[in-house]
């Protein structure tokens, strides 16, 4: 996402080990999009 957010034009952009859901995960700030739909509970994907 990163590399697709910086061929876009954006220059302060990062790559999220985890992704989204490590972010949710650590508990920091999200916002919905305007005119979405409730997001279904995120689950974390089981360990093998």
């Amino acid at each position: 996402m990163a590399r697709l957010l910086a061929s876009k034009g954006y220059s302060d952009v990062r790559p999220l080990l985890g992704g989204f859901d490590a972010w949710v995960e650590h508990g920091y700030p999200v916002e919905p999009h305007a005119g979405a739909a409730a997001m279904p509970a995120i689950v974390p994907a089981v360990q093998l």
